[in-house]
């Protein structure tokens, strides 16, 4: 326990920070796939406890028994508890570029890599100086996560090979934050299937469909790899409303093959965008 009183002590002298997750009881994000509004999952701080000294706050989904136990040093970064100790989870404050170490795995340890000042455009709104956490076991497959956090916000995307969650709505320190009703709006504009086969080698079709409001707009169907870097254009053109499949042959944009992975395709049309994800396996 001195242990963890001195830790936590000598974290807490770092300087104040943006606030990249607002730590409070009653905070609440709730999330959908970007494929499917109906299902929520809904995750909030649910109380604190003192540990060494230190307010920590419990997190976890609605209704689950099971919580983190997460402190914010004052720099905003969030550590998380593991058998009693403090283990540094969401550090906001590496250079973009740079990379941490997270153990989730008594074995095995995540790489984390940092990626700071960035502009994420949601189906209703952009979000400024965001950052993204890429949570990577490179000895391992389909382990790969992205979280991506605004600030007084926290977290509003989640992307990995288990998980697709985007920022439906919040409540953050009494504010509602709600992206709801543009969001069901816009997703309702498009459709786009999960591709099949999947996971699939070496190539996969894409079945999407354009509504007629957007009749002779350029669409656009991309894929791109984990990280967000674009690997191909499958489609950049004016279609009219109707039901489409394109193929992906795994190739990226000069024909060479890439490599197993998962991989994010998406259907885009002006700033409206609709996302999947698929599983390339060599």
């Amino acid at each position: 326990m001195n242990r963890i009183i001195m830790l936590l002590f000598v974290i807490s002298l770092q300087i104040t920070a943006q606030d990249y997750f607002p730590l409070k009881i009653g905070n609440s994000w709730t999330y959908c796939s970007s494929q499917d509004t109906t299902y929520k999952r809904v995750y909030l701080i649910k109380d604190t406890v003192n540990i060494g000294g230190s307010k920590c706050f419990l997190y976890g989904r609605q209704n689950d028994e099971t919580n983190d136990t997460l402190w914010k040093d004052k720099c905003g970064s969030v550590w998380k508890l593991k058998n009693g100790i403090p283990v540094l989870w969401l550090d906001f404050t590496k250079d973009s570029g740079s990379v941490y170490y997270y153990p989730q795995f008594d074995s095995e340890l995540f790489t984390v890599t940092v990626r700071k000042y960035l502009s994420i455009d949601t189906y209703v709104i952009t979000f400024n100086n965001c950052i993204e956490l890429f949570f990577d076991i490179p000895s391992l497959i389909d382990d790969e996560e992205i979280l991506t956090f605004a600030p007084e916000i926290g977290l509003i995307k989640k992307l990995g090979a288990w998980s697709d969650d985007l920022l439906y709505s919040a409540y953050i320190n009494g504010v509602i934050v709600s992206l709801a009703d543009n969001l069901e709006n816009i997703l309702s504009k498009f459709s786009l299937s999960q591709n099949y086969p999947n996971p699939f080698n070496p190539s996969t079709l894409i079945n999407y469909s354009i509504p007629q409001n957007f009749s002779g707009e350029v669409i656009e169907l991309n894929i791109y790899s984990i990280t967000g870097d674009l690997i191909a254009t499958i489609v950049k053109e004016e279609l009219v409303a109707g039901n489409y499949k394109s193929l992906w042959k795994g190739t990226n944009s000069e024909g060479k093959p890439v490599s197993s992975g998962i991989y994010i395709y998406q259907l885009k049309a002006g700033a409206h965008f609709v996302s999947g994800k698929m599983n390339l396996v060599r």
